[in-house]
């Protein structure tokens, strides 16, 4: 790796689960062998919204890049939360790879919201709000900016092969 030790912030709401100490230890051990350091969300209950808002957002821009955990959470879309850590990283000018976010975005409407056909969009929610068709797996704010992984360990296998973050943008044309 060109660049050794570099810092990603890992966002993601991995942070909610049972399993967040075993994901972070064993993210970090990964992380170490391949020169990256990773900077983990702050979140404790003793602390306020606003603190936990303010260290994390000082993290992000401390961040050389950011990985993000795009999966389905509570629904078709990705965390809130971790959505609005991408874009603020990529306002920051930070490289961003995305993971688990898999399959069309359609039928992960559909999964949770059923489709309709009979309303003036050519795919619409049953609620009559159009669903993009891209062939994407995530709405196009996130699909173009971020560069998609299947996993975490692929995000960091890229992120150490990457002569310079520069050159990863992974800003795609469409």
């Amino acid at each position: 790796m060109s660049r050794p030790n570099v810092q990603v912030y890992v966002a993601g709401p991995d942070v909610f689960s049972p399993r967040w100490d075993e994901f972070r230890q064993e993210l970090s051990q990964y992380a170490a062998v391949r020169g990256i350091t990773p900077l983990f969300p702050h979140s404790h209950p003793n602390d306020s919204p606003a603190d936990i808002y303010r260290c994390n957002t000082r993290l992000i821009q401390q961040a050389d890049a950011v990985m993000a955990n795009l999966q389905c959470f509570r629904g078709s879309e990705p965390d809130s939360g971790t959505v609005f850590e991408v874009g603020f990283a990529i306002a920051l000018g930070r490289p961003v790879w995305g993971f688990n976010a898999a399959g069309p975005y359609q039928e992960k409407v559909a999964t949770h919201y059923g489709l309709s056909t009979d309303r003036e969009f050519p795919i619409a929610c049953k609620d009559g709000y159009a669903v993009e068709s891209f062939s994407e797996p995530l709405n196009l704010m996130l699909a173009i900016p971020v560069r998609l992984c299947a996993t975490w360990q692929d995000v960091l296998d890229e992120i150490s092969l990457a002569e310079a973050l520069e050159d990863a943008r992974p800003m795609r044309q469409g």
